[in-house]
């Protein structure tokens, strides 16, 4: 192995991989290269090059404690790395818990334990040592080793035997919708958090047990059109676009003086809405400041407080005052939702990413890859790969920062939720790195610590009694599948892509039971543009193919997938009635083995334009259309397929 090898191989740069088709693909050695470039190395001097992986893959070794490790819950333990020397030693270990309560405390000798491993530096040999606990509850402890005068100090993390799911063998449905979609007459042109209070009473009337949401980070104030909730400003805070002034006690506010903008049209004009938005907020913090920074009064101190714990945003007060008052109505919409009964309540959506632009970046430039974005490699649908314009999280940066930002990421999204779905769970194991070589763009996956990333997931997902969903659509390695399935986290399955190899759907048996399923999400045609080909109508207007023959080869499949379809219904549709075929679907779908069956409200809306076509940015108004309806229709209308639904999670098969 050669100095640069070595590199590549301690950085996580893999040497070859399986492609969509299952068939074996060989990184070219120049674009490992450029991808060890774009994470930071200088690697046209050797011994630089020799230097980076001695600090890297020999030096942890000189360290007796590390300063982040893992283990499980049932098998409790840390390791220490010793020299000849300290074999023998009598070292003295101190355990406390978070709350600085010490849990243990002994001497022990490392040459008393087994050995796990050893490393030769300069001819002394270092030997890792597993010295074993008492028994401990899973979460965050310290550990200080003392020999003689010199002291070491880590963080310990141990692991409970599976992520929290209390819902594991339940068969349960909800509802998921892009909130700012939301119609109402209350609203100043998006939905708002009062907009998901009314969703929450009435799906929980309905008997939905959760609504899973678009990710609700925060954007752009200074670029209102920048509108992907999946490229975020800063996926610690909120869009502060779903504030309701109607749940503000700082003012009262008459619904007849909120106006829409520019109500009845099909999209959002984000310009204008945020212009109306920040002119309400703006007398919401005036009033703030009157009735209570001015008077010192304790809701003052309770925002002091605040402003103090998030103090690392680096905001001003006005937008801090934003970000309290979001969370404060988010929260309540959780607390409504399990009050009604709901057995889930809010499902958040954490994106994979952030948008190079944002604050997060900004706030964490040294854990991320600046000249790198994360993406997809070709498959059939993107034959020259995905660049999704997010900055690489650098895996070496991760373990040498304990993995704060990500264990901040996940407590931040998982406090207001019953359930969290992360987009793109293959980002804990590994992720394609995009790179142009040449004005070529190229790329290669880039391997994660997946042990350390899963364990912190299991412990947040049990603080804070939120299950977890991974989307784990597209080429997905065995170890993601496994860690799913063992750790009891659910997948995420989307019903158009449910075919065997013969192009039929599967039959509900053969689908996955520990899984959200759901007949379309937000990167797919909704199902009555599905039906009727109004999606591919649109692509073909919109100028999105490479000549008229794609457009033919796509109409010709979607009548095969349709044909396929009512075959999968093994009943007497009638194919023009769209309705009728929607209602039977999802009707059979309720008693699918599925722990979770989710159902678009765009789908009850009878949405024929898409929300997102993947790919395109202002070809098309990605993240902008409205429902047609409101709420109370869309409920009304739907009443007896809801019913339905109920009736057959009742009977739906293990």
């Amino acid at each position: 192995m050669t100095p640069i090898q070595q590199l590549c191989y301690l950085q996580g740069i893999a040497l070859e991989y399986n492609d969509y088709f299952g068939q074996q693909q060989y990184m070219p050695q120049h674009v490992r290269e450029q991808l060890l470039r774009a994470a930071g190395h200088q690697i046209d001097d050797e011994q630089t090059v020799n230097d980076t992986n001695f600090s890297l893959d020999a030096a942890p070794w000189q360290q007796v404690l590390a300063k982040f490790q893992v283990c499980a819950e049932q098998k409790p333990e840390f390791k220490v790395r010793v020299a000849p020397n300290s074999l023998s030693s009598d070292i003295t270990v101190v355990v406390t818990d978070e709350q600085s309560n010490v849990v243990v405390q002994h001497n022990f000798v490392p040459e008393d334990y087994v050995e796990t491993g050893n490393y030769v530096i300069n001819e002394t040999r270092y030997s890792e040592r597993a010295i074993e606990l008492p028994t401990l509850c899973h979460g965050y402890y310290n550990i200080a080793l003392s020999i003689q005068s010199k002291t070491w100090s880590g963080t310990l993390l141990v692991s409970p035997q599976t992520a929290y799911n209390p819902i594991h063998s339940q068969k349960l449905w909800g509802l998921s919708v892009q909130l700012y979609s939301v119609n109402s007459d209350t609203n100043l042109g998006v939905g708002d958090f009062n907009d998901l209070q009314n969703l929450i009473r009435h799906s929980a009337q309905s008997g939905a047990s959760y609504i899973l949401l678009n990710p609700l980070h925060k954007l752009f104030s200074q670029d209102p059109e920048c509108a992907s909730p999946y490229s975020p400003s800063d996926r610690m805070q909120i869009n502060p676009l779903y504030i309701s002034g109607l749940l503000c006690d700082d003012i009262k506010i008459d619904n007849h003086s909120l106006t829409p903008h520019e109500p009845g049209t099909t999209y959002i004009n984000y310009t204008a809405v945020w212009q109306s938005k920040y002119a309400l907020f703006e007398r919401m913090f005036a009033a703030f400041k009157k009735q209570h920074l001015q008077t010192k009064s304790p809701l003052s101190s309770q925002f002091t407080e605040f402003c103090s714990q998030y103090a690392d945003w680096h905001l001003s007060e006005f937008e801090f005052y934003l970000q309290w008052q979001a969370q404060q109505q988010l929260a309540k919409c959780q607390q409504l939702a399990l009050s009604l009964g709901m057995k889930i309540g809010l499902m958040f959506d954490l994106a994979v990413g952030c948008n190079p632009n944002g604050e997060e970046f900004k706030r964490n430039k040294a854990l991320f890859c600046n000249a790198v974005n994360i993406g997809a490699p070709p498959d059939p649908f993107a034959l020259d790969g995905q660049n999704w314009g997010l900055p690489a999280p650098n895996p070496i940066a991760m373990k040498q920062s304990q993995f704060a930002h990500f264990i901040s990421l996940l407590r931040q999204n998982m406090q207001f939720c019953g359930a969290l779905r992360i987009d793109h769970i293959m980002a804990i194991l590994r992720l394609w790195w995009c790179v142009n070589i040449d004005e070529q763009q190229v790329g290669g996956y880039v391997y994660y610590p997946m042990a350390e990333l899963l364990a912190i997931l299991k412990v947040e997902s049990h603080r804070n009694q939120c299950v977890i969903i991974g989307e784990d659509l597209g080429v997905v390695p065995e170890p993601i599948s496994e860690a799913l399935s063992q750790n009891q986290m659910l997948g995420n399955d989307i019903f158009y892509f449910e075919k065997n190899d013969h192009g039929a759907f599967k039959p509900l048996p053969q689908l996955r039971s520990n899984i959200l399923l759901m007949l379309a999400n937000h990167d797919v045609a909704p199902f009555y543009a599905w039906w009727q080909k109004a999606d591919l109508a649109l692509k073909k207007d919109t100028n999105l193919y490479a000549s008229s023959s794609q457009y033919d080869v796509e109409c010709s499949q979607r009548e095969y997938d349709k044909k396929a379809l009512l075959n999968w219904l093994d009943d007497h549709f009638d194919e023009s009635d769209t309705e009728t075929v929607f209602k039977g679907v999802i009707t059979k779908l309720a008693i699918s083995p599925a722990n979770l069956l989710c159902i678009q409200l765009d789908d009850l809306d009878q949405a024929k334009l898409p929300m997102n076509i993947p790919g395109t940015d202002r070809e098309y108004p990605n993240w902008r259309r409205r429902f047609m309806k409101p709420l109370a229709t869309l409920f009304e209308q739907n009443a007896d397929l809801l019913s339905a639904i109920n009736k057959g999670r009742k009977h739906a098969k293990a």
